[in-house]
């Protein structure tokens, strides 16, 4: 390269001091890509415990599922607001065209794959199987499995974006607020009552459209000062929600039933609000605490497999779970968790590791 040529061929005396990197203020999402795989996966391992292996929500070894469940549930919102923070930037944007062209890439063939893989497992392992029009609804509700609705949230999202970064663009920073806390509102309002009162959930067109205040908050938590005042705001938010979602789980499971426990877990419900903003507030500050930490290769390395470690681990964690139940013990609930946990994410990654280095499978991941 040129300038390296020019550096090295010049006196010493005359050379420019090394600077530092230049911060770009996206430093922090590698290792908040690692920390939202972690939480995902820990998230769906400890929902068994709460929702079916453990009877008393008063015992020690289910307030602990609880409590560790609405810790991890942070892990969606996390990855929303990233793309958000990404992709509504106010920089210069793609045009439209090879905007969708990108994401298409990025979205389409995992879409189209794994909700192929899914339907066939799912056809497998019922007893009955899946017929065609039963696998067609399927996809058009936007299901097929239960993490795969993230793809359709994904994809409703990067639909918009071009038209999205035009608002954000234009908007003063309090409409956008506005903006933002509207479509949360909305998004939380919609998810109350399907949860809550049975009403009609969205299909694969519109399930995107609750968490497009997840999509646009990113942009404006991403621009947050990193003040000692944020930073205890937002602790007293990622405590104060992990308090709320385990005693409002506590209190829908001994009022309700434990079916409605996961109201308490569910990306828009109050209390994942809060964890979301206070976990996403922290990871941003963490490059200034441990810069050795997130700037790591390691972290690069695990962060590009977040993504597909996402999409591979329910069929990993599926087998686990049909072989192992959680113990009513605190010990034995805890050793169980972190075992299958430790399992899942090893298996998943060392899949999603080799899938990324054959041709043309690479792209699912």
């Amino acid at each position: 390269m040129s300038g390296t040529s020019l550096a090295a061929t010049a006196p010493v005396a005359a050379r420019p001091a090394v600077q530092a990197p230049r911060r770009t203020g996206t430093e922090w999402m590698d290792f908040a890509r690692v920390a939202g795989m972690v939480a995902v996966v820990t998230a769906h391992v400890f929902a068994p415990a709460v929702r079916f292996d453990l009877p008393d929500p008063s015992s020690p070894a289910w307030l602990a599922a609880m409590a560790i469940s609405a810790m991890s549930r942070f892990c969606v919102p996390l990855f929303l607001m990233i793309s958000g923070a990404l992709l509504l930037a106010p920089r210069a944007g793609l045009p439209p065209t090879e905007f969708y062209r990108r994401r298409l890439h990025r979205i389409g063939v995992p879409l189209v794959v794994w909700c192929a893989f899914y339907l066939a497992l799912r056809s497998l392992t019922t007893h009955d199987g899946l017929s065609r029009m039963q696998a067609t609804r399927e996809v058009l509700d936007g299901g097929v499995y239960y993490h795969l609705y993230f793809l359709f949230v994904l994809a409703g999202l990067y639909a918009l974006t071009p038209f999205l970064r035009v608002i954000v663009l234009n908007a003063s920073h309090r409409m956008l607020v506005g903006f933002a806390a509207v479509l949360l509102a909305l998004g939380a309002l919609d998810q109350a009552a399907v949860v809550l009162l049975n009403s009609e959930q969205g299909n694969a067109a519109t399930r995107f459209l609750p968490y497009m205040g997840y999509f646009v908050g990113g942009l404006l938590v991403s621009q947050l000062p990193l003040t000692p005042r944020l930073i205890r705001i937002a602790w007293a938010c990622l405590l104060g929600g992990v308090a709320l979602g385990t005693v409002g789980g506590w209190v829908l499971c001994v009022s309700m039933g434990s079916v409605y426990v996961e109201y308490a877990l569910l990306p828009l419900s109050p209390s994942v609000m809060l964890t979301a903003f206070g976990a996403v507030v922290l990871l941003r500050a963490l490059p200034r605490r441990a810069p050795r930490l997130t700037s790591s290769r390691a972290v690069t390395r695990l962060s590009a497999l977040s993504f597909g470690v996402y999409l591979v681990h329910p069929a990993v964690l599926t087998q686990l779970h049909n072989r192992t139940r959680f113990p009513a013990d605190l010990p034995g609930m805890l050793a169980t968790g972190l075992g299958v946990l430790a399992a899942t994410l090893a298996a998943s990654a060392a899949i999603t590791a080799a899938g990324r280095l054959i041709p043309g499978v690479r792209r699912a991941f």
